[in-house]
C-alpha cells in the first residue's frame, strides 16, 4: 500500500522477480493492512483493515464479527484448529494473544479463545502456512529486540501453539516484514523483509529448525510504480 492509500498486488514469478503488479482500489484512511491466509475459503490471502477498534474485510467491504476495542496487532497466518478454515490471532493491549477460529466466510469468527500472555514484546507477528513442513500452520514472531521467534501450530484450538523457539537475531535491520506464502512452490511458508533503504529480501522456509529454519536471505527485485529495481519504500505498508 503506497501513501496515498492505493493497493497494489504483485505476483511471485518465483525466480526473485516480482515484475507485474495491479491497483485495488484504495484503502481506508488510517487503518493498518492485515492479510488472513483462508478465512473466505479461497486459497488466496484476504486483504483487512484495522482500526479505530474494527476489522474491516476490504473484498467484502464488510465488518468482521467480534470486539475489537482493546486489539492492537492482527494476523490471519491460516487454518490454525486443523478444520480446513482459515483463523486470526488478536493481540489486546494487556500482551494476551487470541485465537478466533474462522467461519470460512471471510467475516465470521467465533469467540475468542486465550491463547496466552506475556505477548507484548513483539512488535509483528506474520505467517502464512506451514513453515516446517508438518501440514500445521506457524506463526513467526518478530521482537523489540531483534530476535525472530517461530510458534509451531498444534491443531489444537485450545493450545494452537508449541513453546517459542529462537531462529534468527539482528532483525531490526528491517522495518517491515511480512508473510508471503509458499515463494518456490516446496510446500513451506517463506517470510520477507523490507531494510530501510527498500531493499526487500527473501527468507525461504527449509523445513530445519532453529536458526536453519529459513536459508539465506535473497534479494527480490521489483517492477512497479518506480519502475525496475524501484525502492520498496514507496509502500509504508507490506503484507
Amino acid at each position: 500500500m503506497n501513501a496515498a492509500g492505493e493497493l497494489y498486488f504483485h505476483d511471485n514469478r518465483s525466480d526473485g522477480l516480482y515484475p507485474s503488479y495491479e491497483t485495488s482500489g484504495t484503502f481506508p484512511a488510517g487503518r493498518k493492512l492485515v492479510t488472513a491466509a483462508g478465512i473466505d475459503g479461497s486459497n488466496q490471502a484476504a486483504v483487512l483493515a484495522f482500526g479505530g477498534g474494527q476489522l474491516t474485510n476490504v473484498k467484502k467491504n464488510a465488518l468482521v464479527s467480534g470486539d475489537f476495542s482493546t486489539t492492537n496487532l492482527v494476523a490471519g497466518p491460516g487454518d490454525l484448529t486443523g478444520d480446513g478454515r482459515g483463523d486470526l490471532v488478536t493481540r489486546d493491549t494487556a500482551g494476551v494473544l487470541w485465537l478466533r477460529a474462522g467461519s470460512g466466510n471471510g467475516t465470521g469468527f467465533a469467540a475468542p479463545v486465550r491463547v496466552g500472555s506475556g505477548w507484548g514484546t513483539y512488535k509483528a507477528l506474520v505467517g502464512s502456512g506451514d513453515v516446517n513442513g508438518d501440514s500445521r500452520t506457524d506463526l513467526i514472531a518478530q521482537a523489540t529486540d531483534g530476535n525472530l521467534y517461530i510458534y509451531r501450530g498444534t491443531g489444537s484450538a485450545t493450545a494452537p501453539f508449541t513453546s517459542r523457539q529462537l531462529i534468527g537475531s539482528g532483525w531490526n535491520t528491517y522495518n517491515a516484514i511480512a508473510a508471503s506464502g509458499d515463494q518456490n512452490g516446496d510446500g513451506r511458508a517463506d517470510i520477507v523483509g523490507r531494510d530501510s533503504s527498500g531493499k526487500m529480501y527473501v527468507y525461504l522456509g527449509t523445513g530445519g529448525s532453529g536458526t536453519a529454519t529459513f536459508a539465506a536471505r535473497k534479494a527480490i527485485a521489483t517492477y512497479g510504480p518506480n519502475g525496475a529495481g524501484g525502492s520498496w519504500n514507496v509502500y509504508p505498508q507490506i503484507g
